[in-house]
């Protein structure tokens, strides 16, 4: 989590912060902003993840099994559909 995973989501935000700065017309694009709502709504999970993981930690886990499964999904799904806005580009 500390080595890989919020590092590279730090360097996500400024690389694509660095990439609409250069370009501002990549806003009026109808990808980016669908893009941008799911890289959001990734960090939300990246940090709520990382509360559950601290409430394994200390024997304080208030989930169930079938919830972690569906939950674990939902970063997969997002990419998924991120990747799709970048290359695709169907706006």
């Amino acid at each position: 989590m500390r080595v890989i995973m919020t590092p590279a989501a730090v360097a996500a935000w400024l690389f694509g912060g660095t990439m609409i700065a250069a370009n501002h017309a990549l806003l009026n694009s109808g990808w980016l902003p669908i893009k941008l709502i799911f890289v959001v709504g990734l960090t939300v999970i990246h940090f709520m993840m990382n509360l559950w993981r601290r409430d394994f930690e200390q024997n304080n886990n208030h989930h169930t099994e079938r919830f972690f499964r569906i939950v674990n999904e939902l970063p997969t799904l997002g990419l998924m559909i991120i990747v799709v806005m970048v290359i695709v580009r169907p706006f």
